[in-house]
């Protein structure tokens, strides 16, 4: 089977949006962070609400892209190369999401 660049499924083209957004909030939310001079210690949508928002609505699309692009892949025998790109961005930021999610339930180190 040939391998395609562009989706041919719904399921797949849904994941191929969701990876572009989850960029466009990264670019976005980093071009926010320049221009506010980065002194946002805790960016949270409490102390800093848009720049908060961006950066959990880049999380959320990119673990969306690769649970529908897994879908895609496994489900609907989608063989693209943009659904291949949009598996691993989601499963690195979920791992790392999990990471720091155990850290806190740990708890700083006792010495």
């Amino acid at each position: 089977m040939k391998l395609q660049l562009k989706p041919s499924s719904k399921a797949g083209m849904l994941a191929v949006l969701f990876l572009l957004l989850s960029v466009g909030f990264s670019v976005a939310g980093g071009t926010l962070s320049r221009a506010s001079g980065n002194t946002v210690e805790d960016p949270n949508p409490i102390n800093s609400p848009l720049l908060g928002t961006f950066i959990y609505l880049h999380f959320a699309f990119a673990m969306a892209a690769s649970v529908v692009g897994l879908y895609a892949l496994y489900g609907k025998k989608d063989r693209a190369l943009l659904v291949y790109l949009a598996i691993p961005w989601g499963i690195f930021l979920f791992l790392g999401v999990a990471t720091l999610l155990i850290g806190v339930l740990l708890g700083p180190p006792q010495s």
